[in-house]
């Protein structure tokens, strides 16, 4: 099929580009930048708000400068184009540019790592993470190449009104298949394509507590054939959601979040037990003096001053 020829092409190292499209419609799904594989680009304005005829949905990627383009002129070589055009795909361009710079500094790095290094550091024109007018939001090739060139990413540090979430993907022998979307409120908010067979990939991200989450494990081919790619996504450090198999083209979990309140397990700890009391252990002796405390020294639990019988 066409949709698994840009996979094939997409894993092969081709980074490729198309535009969202000019309808300004929220419903219409151009192609071929709705399919998976496939980065799919919108337009801005030059104040960086969604241009007017700028598609938006769930397969937006990213956005990029498409507004009133200086171009030069077919017509006069010695001129631009006036007025200057507008459209997603002079966006694309842009994007396809920064792609490709970014694969020449840094020829060891795969699509995927490419990708990852442009969602991480876009800048976020809308809600947190992705949203259905700027995708992961406008490219930035100096922020992305710096997350190219640094040691791995720390775990975030989250706000007491975030969880963190953390989701791990492992593919079986058909890697290119296996996709996850993690949905806040009905939209993507992130998404993650698994290439490698037989790999492992994690992602970790805070994400605010009022909101109503769900995790949907598919098959981005759309052939139906049974995966044992498994999905797992822990909150905080409780292991919330686990994806064992796919079966059909979709899987997707219980909602969760402000819409389902997460009940977390009670947190156990190692106490301590210090007691301390007089030499003679035939009398009752006023002086003694249990302390129970967590392996923390400064934390105290619970601490017992009354007289205790030394002899039991």
């Amino acid at each position: 099929t066409e949709h698994r020829q840009y996979a094939d092409l997409w894993n092969q190292g081709i980074f490729i580009t198309a535009a969202a499209g000019n309808q300004g419609s929220g419903t219409v799904n151009a192609y071929p930048a709705a399919y998976h594989h496939i980065v799919s680009v919108g337009s801005t304005t030059v104040d960086k708000k969604r241009a007017f005829y700028s598609n938006y949905n769930n397969n937006v990627d990213f956005v990029a400068p498409g507004d009133d383009v200086r171009t030069l002129s077919s017509s006069n070589l010695n001129g631009y184009q006036n007025p200057p055009p507008s459209g997603t795909s002079y966006s694309t361009g842009y994007v396809a540019g920064i792609a490709a710079l970014l694969m020449s500094k840094f020829p060891t790095k795969s699509n995927d790592e490419i990708y990852r290094a442009l969602a991480e550091t876009a800048e976020d024109l809308g809600p947190k993470f992705r949203d259905r007018e700027f995708g992961y939001g406008f490219v930035d090739v100096i922020g992305a190449a710096k997350y190219l060139e640094e040691s791995p990413v720390q775990v975030p540090t989250c706000r007491s009104d975030e969880y963190l979430f953390t989701i791990v993907a492992k593919t079986d022998s058909k890697g290119e298949e296996a996709a996850w979307q993690l949905y806040r409120n009905s939209v993507v908010v992130y998404e993650d394509m698994m290439h490698k067979d037989n790999a492992e990939s994690q992602f970790q991200g805070c994400f605010p507590k009022n909101g109503c989450y769900y995790l949907k494990a598919y098959d981005v081919i759309g052939n139906g054939r049974d995966s044992t790619a498994s999905y797992s996504l822990t909150v905080n450090d409780y292991e919330l959601i686990k994806i064992q198999k796919v079966s059909k083209e979709s899987v997707t979990s219980e909602n969760f979040g402000s819409c389902n309140p997460i009940v977390f397990p009670p947190k156990c700890v190692d106490l301590v037990v210090t007691y301390r009391a007089k030499a003679n252990p035939t009398r009752r002796s006023r002086g003694s003096k249990m302390t129970v405390s967590s392996k923390n020294p400064d934390e105290v639990l619970w601490t017992e001053t009354a007289g205790v019988n030394l002899a039991t």
